[in-house]
């Protein structure tokens, strides 16, 4: 009986786990397939929506329909569940889902845990007590995703004992950034003692990318120059050289670089004692009494009061792009964000020394709006990009073209992290 794979990923309200199985199927290159995927989203709400959908019957699981001993694929379910309140009950409805579909939960042997910051981790961990302090003590770094992150892991603790709980952070994939572009400007003793430099996020989406489309393009990773931007309510662009992240967006936490869904982005750090009532006066008491909790409070404004939902009211970018040419406060939403992503695609192709083989455009919106895909790759036309007609169909292959040295990818970060777990079992 082949060992199943969990790949869980939290957020502030939702939780997202795939369930996978070992495939002998030596053709299939990631080594697992999925077979089901759940969702619970409005945790933090009075009526959580948990959703179940199975993608094949699990092998030798038996389907409980009408008592027969035969695979069926179960059916899909999706319900409002008002017990769910937290992570780990929003986690045991699933696993309770899981046995009255038929599937044993023993089989679990591990659950990855997509861990957005990891500091100074360079490779996946298998989750232990003093792992845990150490991802804790980060959380301030990624608040919106750390803490839910340790919440999951408790619970898989308790209700998965004998599975191994793996980290896997989004920010390992970045240590291959070279040090005079991690390196802040300041003093670089303090830097080195309390781990300020550049991070990078959304490392195991820019992995799968990097992968999928060196095999789709016919060449060696290694070899591969990309620009790659992972646009979602969270967003980033990464420029990979040789094979390897060169540069990204994102810095010592997820809020520097591009705007996002409530994240400002990139701002001068100066912004927020101006910005908040108690700093705005330019006058040494104002600064002397700016205390921990005001600055708790800037970082709140930065992270979840900011961005598009800050301008426009929504946080749904799909809205945006609908209402931009009626709507000014839309329309500076969306000139903003393009702003921000041609600019830093511009950036990266000179520090690629113009040597790319593709500009990919992956997440949420890099996938699903055709719009922005128009109008960013327009006004990079002049350092070689384009689109056609292509552009307005995709989404129907994992990688394809959509233009001059152009590709839209469907990103899987629970993929990448089941893929990385299978290949790596012999060392857990």
């Amino acid at each position: 009986m082949s060992q199943l794979i969990l790949s869980a990923n939290s957020g502030s309200s939702s939780l997202k786990i795939t369930v996978f199985e070992i495939d002998s199927d030596t053709s299939n290159n990631d080594g697992v397939k999925a077979i089901a995927v759940s969702s619970i989203s409005n945790l933090s709400s009075s009526k959580p929506t948990f959703s179940l959908k199975f993608l094949s019957p699990p092998s030798s699981d038996a389907s409980q329909d009408n008592g027969k001993d035969e695979k069926a694929t179960p059916k899909d379910e999706k319900e409002e569940v008002p017990e769910i309140n937290d992570h780990k009950s929003a986690f045991e409805h699933f696993l309770d889902r899981l046995k009255k579909n038929g599937l044993d939960v023993g089989r679990i042997s591990h659950v990855c845990h997509r861990i957005v910051h990891g500091g100074r981790y360079q490779k996946p961990t298998e989750i232990s007590e003093d792992a845990m302090h150490r991802i804790e003590a980060l959380s301030s770094l990624a608040p919106l995703h750390n803490g839910p992150a340790l919440s999951l892991i408790e619970a898989c603790f308790a209700l998965l004992p004998e599975s191994q709980s793996i980290a896997y952070f989004d920010s390992v994939f970045h240590i291959s950034i070279p040090q005079h572009i991690s390196s802040y400007a300041i003093d670089q003793k303090i830097a080195y003692e309390k781990g300020l430099k550049k991070y990078g996020f959304h490392g195991l989406s820019y992995s799968f990318i990097n992968r999928k489309v060196a095999e789709f393009i016919g060449k060696d990773a290694s070899s591969c120059n990309f620009i790659l931007a992972h646009l979602g309510s969270g967003a980033s662009i990464c420029a990979i050289k040789d094979g390897k992240s060169y540069d990204t967006t994102m810095g010592l936490t997820p809020l520097d670089g591009l705007p996002g869904a409530t994240r400002s982005g990139g701002v001068d750090p100066s912004l927020i004692f101006h910005y908040t009532s108690s700093a705005g006066r330019l006058d040494q008491t104002a600064t002397k009494d700016l205390h921990v909790t005001e600055a708790q409070q800037a970082e709140h404004i930065l992270n979840s009061n900011s961005g598009w939902k800050s301008i426009t009211g929504t946080t749904n970018f799909g809205t945006i792009a609908s209402e931009r040419h009626s709507s000014p406060p839309h329309a500076l939403a969306w000139n903003i964000f393009v702003d921000r992503v041609i600019g830093y695609i511009g950036n990266y192709y000179v520090k690629l020394g113009g040597r790319v083989d593709a500009l990919v455009f992956a997440g949420g919106i890099g996938e699903k709006s055709a719009d922005l895909r128009a109008e960013v790759v327009k006004k990079v036309e002049c350092i070689g990009f384009e689109v056609d007609e292509r552009n307005e169909s995709a989404g129907k292959e994992v990688v394809e073209w959509i233009g001059k040295n152009v590709i839209v990818c469907q990103t899987d970060e629970q993929l990448e992290m089941a893929r990385q777990c299978a290949v790596s079992l012999r060392h857990w």
